[in-house]
Protein backbone atom coordinates (compact mmCIF):
# COMPACT_ATOMS: atom_id res chain seq x y z
CA UNK A 1 0.00 0.00 0.00
CA UNK A 2 1.51 3.23 -0.97
CA UNK A 3 1.91 6.22 0.85
CA UNK A 4 -0.41 9.69 0.65
CA UNK A 5 2.68 12.29 -0.95
CA UNK A 6 2.76 16.34 -0.26
CA UNK A 7 3.15 16.74 -4.20
CA UNK A 8 -0.27 15.06 -4.91
CA UNK A 9 -2.03 16.76 -2.34
CA UNK A 10 -0.55 19.97 -4.05
CA UNK A 11 -1.96 18.64 -7.08
CA UNK A 12 -5.24 18.62 -5.71
CA UNK A 13 -4.89 21.96 -3.90
CA UNK A 14 -3.79 23.57 -7.57
CA UNK A 15 -7.13 21.91 -9.34
CA UNK A 16 -9.44 22.77 -6.34
CA UNK A 17 -8.13 26.53 -7.03
CA UNK A 18 -9.65 26.88 -10.94
CA UNK A 19 -12.30 27.41 -12.37
CA UNK A 20 -13.72 25.13 -15.69
CA UNK A 21 -16.51 25.51 -17.93
CA UNK A 22 -18.61 22.96 -19.74
CA UNK A 23 -18.21 20.46 -15.87
CA UNK A 24 -15.45 19.11 -17.62
CA UNK A 25 -12.10 18.53 -16.32
CA UNK A 26 -10.61 19.07 -19.71
CA UNK A 27 -11.34 23.02 -19.96
CA UNK A 28 -8.40 23.86 -17.56
CA UNK A 29 -5.73 20.84 -16.98
CA UNK A 30 -2.93 19.37 -18.91
CA UNK A 31 -3.01 15.92 -19.91
CA UNK A 32 -0.06 15.00 -17.46
CA UNK A 33 -2.38 16.75 -14.42
CA UNK A 34 -5.44 14.39 -15.15
CA UNK A 35 -3.34 11.24 -15.59
CA UNK A 36 -1.64 12.23 -12.09
CA UNK A 37 -5.34 12.80 -10.80
CA UNK A 38 -6.03 9.42 -12.20
CA UNK A 39 -3.56 7.90 -10.23
CA UNK A 40 -4.15 9.97 -7.12
CA UNK A 41 -8.04 8.48 -7.41
CA UNK A 42 -6.70 4.75 -7.78
CA UNK A 43 -4.53 5.27 -4.50
CA UNK A 44 -7.41 6.18 -2.85
CA UNK A 45 -9.59 3.28 -4.03
CA UNK A 46 -6.92 1.04 -2.83
CA UNK A 47 -6.40 2.04 0.47
CA UNK A 48 -10.41 1.47 0.98
CA UNK A 49 -9.63 -1.77 -0.26
CA UNK A 50 -6.66 -2.61 2.16
CA UNK A 51 -8.91 -0.78 5.26
CA UNK A 52 -12.05 -3.25 4.09
CA UNK A 53 -9.58 -6.07 4.24
CA UNK A 54 -7.79 -5.33 7.45
CA UNK A 55 -10.80 -4.69 9.19
CA UNK A 56 -13.56 -6.44 7.78
CA UNK A 57 -13.61 -9.44 10.36
CA UNK A 58 -13.79 -7.64 13.48
CA UNK A 59 -15.55 -4.35 12.76
CA UNK A 60 -17.49 -5.19 9.21
CA UNK A 61 -18.53 -5.98 6.74
CA UNK A 62 -17.92 -3.12 4.82
CA UNK A 63 -18.59 -1.93 1.70
CA UNK A 64 -16.24 0.26 0.22
CA UNK A 65 -15.76 2.73 -3.05
CA UNK A 66 -14.39 6.22 -3.49
CA UNK A 67 -14.62 8.84 -6.46
CA UNK A 68 -16.29 7.97 -9.75
CA UNK A 69 -17.66 9.60 -12.70
CA UNK A 70 -17.15 13.66 -13.40
CA UNK A 71 -14.58 15.83 -11.26
CA UNK A 72 -16.30 19.31 -11.78
CA UNK A 73 -19.52 20.06 -10.43
CA UNK A 74 -20.83 23.52 -11.04
CA UNK A 75 -17.18 24.75 -12.51
CA UNK A 76 -15.49 23.77 -9.28
CA UNK A 77 -13.00 20.92 -8.47
CA UNK A 78 -14.77 18.69 -6.21
CA UNK A 79 -13.57 16.59 -3.33
CA UNK A 80 -11.38 13.66 -3.71
CA UNK A 81 -12.05 10.87 -1.23
CA UNK A 82 -11.96 7.08 -0.43
CA UNK A 83 -14.37 5.16 2.10
CA UNK A 84 -15.67 2.09 3.52
CA UNK A 85 -18.83 1.71 5.33
CA UNK A 86 -21.53 -0.32 6.97
CA UNK A 87 -24.89 0.08 8.20
CA UNK A 88 -26.73 1.13 5.00
CA UNK A 89 -27.12 0.31 1.53
CA UNK A 90 -25.99 3.88 0.16
CA UNK A 91 -23.08 5.40 1.46
CA UNK A 92 -24.64 8.53 2.31
CA UNK A 93 -27.18 7.17 4.32
CA UNK A 94 -24.34 4.82 6.56
CA UNK A 95 -21.52 5.15 8.98
CA UNK A 96 -17.98 5.34 7.46
CA UNK A 97 -14.44 5.15 7.72
CA UNK A 98 -13.49 8.02 5.23
CA UNK A 99 -9.94 9.36 3.95
CA UNK A 100 -10.42 12.90 2.19
CA UNK A 101 -7.46 14.68 0.65
CA UNK A 102 -7.93 18.49 2.48
CA UNK A 103 -6.14 20.48 -0.10
CA UNK A 104 -6.77 23.67 1.85
CA UNK A 105 -5.67 22.51 5.04
CA UNK A 106 -2.42 20.35 3.38
CA UNK A 107 -3.53 17.13 4.83
CA UNK A 108 -5.64 13.89 5.11
CA UNK A 109 -9.04 13.98 6.79
CA UNK A 110 -8.97 10.45 8.58
CA UNK A 111 -12.05 9.84 10.28
CA UNK A 112 -15.96 8.55 11.62
CA UNK A 113 -18.34 9.98 9.11
CA UNK A 114 -22.12 9.73 9.19
CA UNK A 115 -23.26 10.18 5.47
CA UNK A 116 -25.18 13.25 4.85
CA UNK A 117 -28.50 11.97 4.28
CA UNK A 118 -28.48 13.16 0.42
CA UNK A 119 -28.02 11.54 -2.88
CA UNK A 120 -29.02 11.88 -6.05
CA UNK A 121 -31.55 10.11 -8.00
CA UNK A 122 -33.32 8.77 -4.75
CA UNK A 123 -37.63 8.79 -4.83
CA UNK A 124 -39.05 10.81 -1.67
CA UNK A 125 -40.08 7.69 -0.49
CA UNK A 126 -37.01 5.88 -0.69
CA UNK A 127 -34.89 8.57 0.98
CA UNK A 128 -37.27 8.67 4.27
CA UNK A 129 -36.58 4.56 4.49
CA UNK A 130 -33.09 5.37 4.50
CA UNK A 131 -33.01 8.36 6.19
CA UNK A 132 -34.78 6.36 8.73
CA UNK A 133 -31.76 3.89 9.09
CA UNK A 134 -29.30 6.14 8.94
CA UNK A 135 -31.00 7.73 12.15
CA UNK A 136 -31.24 4.15 14.17
CA UNK A 137 -27.04 4.15 13.42
CA UNK A 138 -26.86 7.49 15.78
CA UNK A 139 -29.58 6.24 18.65
CA UNK A 140 -27.30 3.03 18.40
CA UNK A 141 -23.96 4.68 18.54
CA UNK A 142 -25.53 6.88 20.62
CA UNK A 143 -26.88 4.15 23.35
CA UNK A 144 -23.19 1.74 22.94
CA UNK A 145 -20.91 4.89 23.53
CA UNK A 146 -23.43 5.60 26.75
CA UNK A 147 -23.66 1.91 28.10
CA UNK A 148 -20.52 0.24 27.56
CA UNK A 149 -18.00 1.34 29.28
CA UNK A 150 -14.92 0.69 27.44
CA UNK A 151 -16.45 1.93 24.33
CA UNK A 152 -17.08 5.18 26.02
CA UNK A 153 -12.68 5.32 27.34
CA UNK A 154 -11.79 4.48 23.44
CA UNK A 155 -14.30 7.20 22.60
CA UNK A 156 -13.09 9.79 24.98
CA UNK A 157 -9.38 9.18 24.03
CA UNK A 158 -9.63 9.87 20.67
CA UNK A 159 -9.77 13.63 21.53
CA UNK A 160 -6.94 13.03 23.45
CA UNK A 161 -4.63 11.74 20.60
CA UNK A 162 -6.16 14.58 18.51
CA UNK A 163 -9.54 13.77 16.77
CA UNK A 164 -12.20 16.43 16.73
CA UNK A 165 -15.73 16.14 17.19
CA UNK A 166 -17.38 18.06 14.15
CA UNK A 167 -21.35 18.41 13.94
CA UNK A 168 -23.14 20.99 11.70
CA UNK A 169 -19.91 21.92 10.30
CA UNK A 170 -19.21 23.21 13.73
CA UNK A 171 -16.18 21.90 16.48
CA UNK A 172 -18.63 20.62 19.50
CA UNK A 173 -17.45 18.48 22.66
CA UNK A 174 -17.62 14.65 22.51
CA UNK A 175 -20.68 15.62 25.35
CA UNK A 176 -22.46 17.49 22.83
CA UNK A 177 -21.47 14.54 19.87
CA UNK A 178 -23.05 11.60 21.05
CA UNK A 179 -25.97 13.93 22.33
CA UNK A 180 -26.64 15.03 18.66
CA UNK A 181 -26.45 11.71 16.97
CA UNK A 182 -29.32 10.52 18.83
CA UNK A 183 -31.56 13.22 17.28
CA UNK A 184 -29.91 13.65 13.86
CA UNK A 185 -26.45 11.72 12.82
CA UNK A 186 -26.66 13.31 8.97
CA UNK A 187 -23.06 14.84 8.05
CA UNK A 188 -21.69 14.23 12.27
CA UNK A 189 -18.10 12.74 12.29
CA UNK A 190 -15.05 12.55 14.42
CA UNK A 191 -11.62 13.34 12.51
CA UNK A 192 -7.59 14.10 12.81
CA UNK A 193 -5.53 16.03 10.33
CA UNK A 194 -2.55 13.86 9.26
CA UNK A 195 0.02 16.05 7.79
CA UNK A 196 3.02 14.73 5.53
CA UNK A 197 6.04 14.22 7.30
CA UNK A 198 9.87 15.43 6.86
CA UNK A 199 9.82 13.29 3.99
CA UNK A 200 6.80 14.54 1.98
CA UNK A 201 4.66 11.70 2.60
CA UNK A 202 1.56 10.73 5.33
CA UNK A 203 2.89 6.69 5.91
CA UNK A 204 0.45 4.42 5.57
CA UNK A 205 1.21 3.22 8.67
CA UNK A 206 0.58 6.69 10.18
CA UNK A 207 -2.83 6.49 8.54
CA UNK A 208 -3.58 2.73 9.52
CA UNK A 209 -3.02 4.07 13.14
CA UNK A 210 -5.65 6.65 13.25
CA UNK A 211 -7.78 4.33 11.63
CA UNK A 212 -7.42 1.36 14.48
CA UNK A 213 -8.21 4.03 16.96
CA UNK A 214 -11.50 5.37 15.45
CA UNK A 215 -12.72 2.06 13.82
CA UNK A 216 -13.62 1.03 17.38
CA UNK A 217 -16.94 2.93 16.89
CA UNK A 218 -17.66 0.71 14.40
CA UNK A 219 -18.20 -2.15 16.97
CA UNK A 220 -20.87 0.32 18.49
CA UNK A 221 -22.97 -0.32 15.44
CA UNK A 222 -22.94 -4.03 15.80
CA UNK A 223 -25.58 -5.67 17.60
CA UNK A 224 -23.49 -8.93 18.87
CA UNK A 225 -20.57 -7.03 20.38
CA UNK A 226 -22.24 -4.23 22.10
CA UNK A 227 -24.61 -7.00 23.52
CA UNK A 228 -22.29 -8.70 25.55
CA UNK A 229 -20.04 -5.59 25.74
CA UNK A 230 -16.84 -7.02 23.59
CA UNK A 231 -14.99 -4.16 21.76
CA UNK A 232 -11.90 -5.83 19.77
CA UNK A 233 -8.67 -3.97 19.18
CA UNK A 234 -6.40 -4.05 16.19
CA UNK A 235 -3.01 -5.00 17.21
CA UNK A 236 -0.19 -1.99 16.88
CA UNK A 237 2.62 -2.32 15.14
CA UNK A 238 6.49 -1.42 16.51
CA UNK A 239 6.39 1.82 14.35
CA UNK A 240 2.59 2.48 15.29
CA UNK A 241 3.90 2.41 19.20
CA UNK A 242 6.63 4.73 18.59
CA UNK A 243 4.43 6.73 16.44
CA UNK A 244 2.03 7.10 19.44
CA UNK A 245 5.30 7.71 21.96
CA UNK A 246 6.22 10.62 20.26
CA UNK A 247 2.57 12.12 20.36
CA UNK A 248 2.24 11.71 24.10
CA UNK A 249 5.89 13.20 24.07
CA UNK A 250 4.85 16.45 21.76
CA UNK A 251 1.52 16.72 24.28
CA UNK A 252 4.06 16.55 27.48
CA UNK A 253 6.47 18.96 25.78
CA UNK A 254 3.76 21.51 25.60
CA UNK A 255 1.95 21.61 28.83
CA UNK A 256 5.57 21.64 30.61
CA UNK A 257 6.31 24.75 28.27
CA UNK A 258 2.87 26.62 29.07
CA UNK A 259 3.89 25.82 32.67
CA UNK A 260 7.38 27.24 32.06
CA UNK A 261 5.74 30.60 31.00
CA UNK A 262 3.34 31.14 33.66
CA UNK A 263 6.46 30.62 35.92
CA UNK A 264 8.46 32.97 34.23
CA UNK A 265 5.58 35.55 34.42
CA UNK A 266 5.21 34.53 38.34
CA UNK A 267 8.82 35.30 39.06
CA UNK A 268 9.27 38.37 37.16
CA UNK A 269 6.76 40.17 39.85
CA UNK A 270 9.17 38.99 42.65
CA UNK A 271 11.16 41.23 44.54
CA UNK A 272 13.87 38.73 44.55
CA UNK A 273 14.48 35.38 42.25
CA UNK A 274 16.88 33.54 42.04
CA UNK A 275 19.17 33.22 39.10
CA UNK A 276 18.25 31.56 35.78
CA UNK A 277 15.14 29.87 37.58
CA UNK A 278 12.41 28.49 36.35
CA UNK A 279 14.25 25.64 35.08
CA UNK A 280 13.22 23.44 32.68
CA UNK A 281 14.72 20.03 34.02
CA UNK A 282 12.62 17.96 31.74
CA UNK A 283 14.46 19.26 28.57
CA UNK A 284 17.85 18.26 30.62
CA UNK A 285 16.70 14.60 31.83
CA UNK A 286 13.86 12.55 32.30
CA UNK A 287 16.03 11.52 35.43
CA UNK A 288 15.03 14.41 37.48
CA UNK A 289 11.52 13.04 38.71
CA UNK A 290 10.14 16.42 37.79
CA UNK A 291 9.87 18.75 34.61
CA UNK A 292 10.22 22.54 36.03
CA UNK A 293 12.64 24.06 39.14
CA UNK A 294 11.38 27.27 40.09
CA UNK A 295 11.00 28.95 43.39
CA UNK A 296 8.33 31.07 45.61
CA UNK A 297 8.56 34.44 46.91
CA UNK A 298 11.04 33.48 49.51
CA UNK A 299 13.22 31.80 47.49
CA UNK A 300 12.18 28.48 48.53
CA UNK A 301 12.70 25.74 45.22
CA UNK A 302 9.38 24.23 44.07
CA UNK A 303 9.68 20.65 41.85
CA UNK A 304 7.24 20.82 39.58
CA UNK A 305 5.63 18.16 37.25
CA UNK A 306 3.66 18.75 34.42
CA UNK A 307 0.76 16.17 33.55
CA UNK A 308 -0.71 17.53 29.98
CA UNK A 309 -4.12 16.10 27.97
CA UNK A 310 -5.56 17.70 24.97
CA UNK A 311 -9.00 17.07 26.75
CA UNK A 312 -11.30 19.77 28.60
CA UNK A 313 -11.52 20.08 32.15
CA UNK A 314 -15.23 18.75 32.38
CA UNK A 315 -13.99 15.67 31.07
CA UNK A 316 -14.07 12.69 33.44
CA UNK A 317 -11.42 11.12 31.53
CA UNK A 318 -9.00 13.81 31.68
CA UNK A 319 -8.98 13.41 35.78
CA UNK A 320 -6.82 10.02 35.04
CA UNK A 321 -3.20 10.55 34.05
CA UNK A 322 -0.41 7.94 34.91
CA UNK A 323 2.97 8.65 37.36
CA UNK A 324 6.30 6.67 36.78
CA UNK A 325 7.64 5.06 40.13
CA UNK A 326 10.68 7.53 39.91
CA UNK A 327 8.20 10.41 39.52
CA UNK A 328 6.04 8.54 42.84
CA UNK A 329 9.19 8.20 44.54
CA UNK A 330 10.45 11.64 44.12
CA UNK A 331 7.13 12.82 45.47
CA UNK A 332 7.26 11.06 48.54
CA UNK A 333 10.45 12.31 49.47
CA UNK A 334 9.36 15.90 48.37
CA UNK A 335 6.24 16.48 49.94
CA UNK A 336 6.60 19.87 50.97
CA UNK A 337 8.29 21.08 47.76
CA UNK A 338 6.27 19.55 45.41
CA UNK A 339 3.74 20.65 42.90
CA UNK A 340 1.89 18.74 40.37
CA UNK A 341 -0.07 20.55 38.06
CA UNK A 342 -2.69 19.20 35.42
CA UNK A 343 -2.85 21.08 32.03
CA UNK A 344 -6.17 20.57 30.24
CA UNK A 345 -7.01 21.69 26.14
CA UNK A 346 -3.46 22.21 25.56
CA UNK A 347 -4.35 22.36 21.55
CA UNK A 348 -7.37 24.49 22.58
CA UNK A 349 -7.27 27.20 25.13
CA UNK A 350 -5.27 25.27 28.21
CA UNK A 351 -6.03 26.35 31.44
CA UNK A 352 -4.50 24.65 34.88
CA UNK A 353 -4.76 23.55 38.04
CA UNK A 354 -2.84 21.90 40.94
CA UNK A 355 -3.49 18.88 42.38
CA UNK A 356 -3.73 17.39 45.69
CA UNK A 357 -1.31 14.81 45.75
CA UNK A 358 -2.76 13.81 49.36
CA UNK A 359 -6.12 13.28 47.90
CA UNK A 360 -5.32 11.43 44.37
CA UNK A 361 -6.58 7.70 43.87
CA UNK A 362 -2.99 5.44 43.47
CA UNK A 363 -3.12 2.34 41.73
CA UNK A 364 0.22 0.57 42.48
CA UNK A 365 -0.36 -1.89 39.64
CA UNK A 366 -1.18 -0.27 36.95
CA UNK A 367 0.50 3.69 38.42
CA UNK A 368 -2.71 5.70 36.98
CA UNK A 369 -3.50 8.41 39.21
CA UNK A 370 -7.21 9.63 39.51
CA UNK A 371 -8.48 12.73 41.21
Amino acid sequence: MQNITSTEIELILNLSNRTYTGNTIRSNSITIERARLNEIKAKLRRMAIFFNERYSANYGPFQYGGNVGNDIFSGRFGTKWSYIHKGGEHKQYSAQISFVINAHDGCLDVGFYFGSASARGISAERRIELTTQLNNLGLQLQTSISNIPELNVNFQKLFEDGFKAIYSNQVVSPEEWVNQIGLNPAGARIITKLFPNEFGAIEISTIDLAVSKVITLMAGLNQELTVINTIPRPPKTPAQRAEEAARKMEIGIKGEEYILENEINKLQGFRNRKQNYPIHQAKISDDFGYDILSHDENENDIFIEVKTTTLSRQNPISRQFYISNNERTFYNNNVEKYKLVRVYEIEGNPSSEEVNMSEVTFDSLSYKVSY
